[in-house]
């Protein structure tokens, strides 16, 4: 199975303050990032009926735009420079990826529940898989590119694709300068 996982930007001014915070500044966009870059692997929301040796696309919802947009705006209000530059920093990488799939990975092993505690959780999926091989797109795919035939949720969402959409989403990936060669 190959799967989209569409992740969001925080939603709420309160969860990009406790992101600054408490999280060491991280949202999930930066957390991608990290992971792909410097360790390979991580721990992210997948399908309950997942399979070792799945495919999964990380994807930035295109909504993260308007979400991120909005916070930049009030973070202004509340008058702290600091948290200002940290929300316009945001605001700009989030402009950057949204609506684009960024990296893709291979679950390691079968999907476990796990209830998360995070205070401002967007997204509703209790179950997580370990993603090993990841890699970040050189190119990242925009939405524009496959919309006319895979259907995005507009919010964080498992999307599932079927064989003749990985065949044709996995071709436009290539055509776009990526090395996909382990997935295909």
């Amino acid at each position: 199975m190959v799967i989209i996982t569409n992740f969001q930007a925080p939603k709420e001014i309160e969860d990009l303050i406790y992101r600054y915070e408490n999280n060491d500044k991280l949202t999930s966009l930066d957390i991608l990032i990290h992971v792909v870059l410097n360790e390979g692997e991580t721990e992210w929301t997948v399908s309950k009926d997942s399979m070792p040796g799945d495919i999964v696309l990380f994807m930035c919802a295109k909504t993260s735009i308007d979400h991120i947009s909005r916070l930049f705006n009030e973070a202004k209000r509340l008058g702290n420079e600091d948290f200002t530059i940290y929300a316009e920093e945001q605001r700009e990488a989030y402009r950057k990826y949204a609506g684009k799939i960024l990296a893709i990975g291979r679950l390691e092993g079968i999907p476990f529940y796990s209830e998360s505690d995070y205070p401002y959780q967007g997204w509703k999926s209790p179950w997580y898989g370990k993603i090993v091989d990841l890699i970040w797109l050189e190119n990242a795919i925009s939405i524009d590119k496959f919309r006319d035939f895979i259907k995005i949720s507009r919010t964080g969402a498992i999307t599932k694709l079927n064989n003749d959409q990985w065949q044709i989403l996995s071709e436009i990936i290539v055509k776009h300068g990526n090395d996909i060669s382990s997935f295909v």
